[in-house]
């Protein structure tokens, strides 16, 4: 006769049960309060807080209605190597009641980790870290305590950001920011993404990396030779610098394209036509770092 088990544990299992529900939710519920998950700027190579674990069927989208406004202290968006900078991120989104945030700076010429990052409210905000193809990237991500919202469907973060202690070009700073409605649960949420994108100061110094701080468009020379018939670029670069260079026939064909490849200093250039070229004007680029110089020469 088979044997039958007595539900005696039956309320213990169900308190069980319900404490461990209860649990799970709070720890998803302090995980997701508590900080982003780290890389979720939507920047290049980022992901955003619409994932798994967190806010997994949020509505992500660009933010082009000015949810979001990042004030940088330098009026003129440009920075110094080297400088201090205040950032202040707005939030303005009516009806909501608790925020969330990641903002990270790269180099728009490699997408990599630009600068150092300094609290301001370290009650508020934190940093975090995480790696993408070997490049460590720090953020700034709000605190539990700075998911509040500080009047109706408002709230803002400060943060200090130190540029790199060399000019690095355009530098972009990647921002999500999370306009949830609090109910502890991944759904019903969204998330704006929104970029700001700061120049350094045009100071002609030895540590001027890009065209625009030597006004290398007017030092650089290209040339058609008849007799060689080849084309010839000259340029001076002041500082270790990427480059490549392409052209273009009359057609618009692409004819030439050079492997990149890193220099400095004074650059002489010799692109050889073929015996069948057309005459006509050609356009010669010249592309450094992050920067395209286009020329366009006679080919006779």
């Amino acid at each position: 006769m088979p044997k039958k088990i007595k539900m005696k544990n039956r309320p213990n299992i169900l308190a069980f049960i319900l404490i461990t529900g209860t649990l799970v939710l709070a720890s998803y519920t302090i995980k997701k309060t508590a900080g982003s998950h780290p890389g979720s700027t939507g920047a290049p190579g980022d992901a955003t807080c619409a994932q798994s674990g967190c806010h997994s069927d949020a509505q992500v989208v660009q933010d082009t209605l000015g949810i979001n406004t990042l004030i940088f202290s330098a009026p003129d968006s440009s920075y110094v190597p080297g400088q201090t900078y205040t950032l202040t991120l707005k939030v303005n989104s009516p009806q909501t009641t608790k925020f969330g945030f990641e903002l990270g700076a790269l180099k728009n010429v490699n997408n990599t980790n630009a600068g150092i990052f300094n609290l301001l409210e370290p009650v508020r905000t934190q940093t975090i870290s995480h790696t993408i193809n070997n490049d460590l990237r720090y953020s700034f991500t709000h605190e539990a305590s700075g998911t509040a919202s500080l009047s109706a469907g408002y709230t803002e973060w400060k943060m200090q950001w130190t540029a790199p202690s060399t000019n690095q070009g355009n530098i972009t700073f990647y921002y999500a920011t999370n306009c949830t409605n609090n109910d502890g649960l991944e759904s019903g949420d969204k998330i704006y993404l929104s970029s700001f994108v700061i120049k350094p100061v045009n100071t002609n110094t030895n540590n001027t990396t890009f065209i625009e701080d030597v006004q290398l468009e007017n030092k650089v020379k290209v040339f058609f030779d008849r007799d060689t018939k080849e084309i010839t670029l000259d340029y001076l670069l002041n500082n270790s610098s990427t480059t490549k260079i392409i052209v273009y026939d009359c057609l618009g064909a692409t004819i030439y394209e050079g492997a990149s490849s890193v220099s400095v200093g004074d650059q002489h250039e010799e692109i050889a036509l073929q015996t069948n070229y057309a005459k006509g004007a050609y356009l010669v680029k010249l592309a450094v770092n992050n920067k395209i110089i286009s020329k366009k020469i006679l080919v006779e």
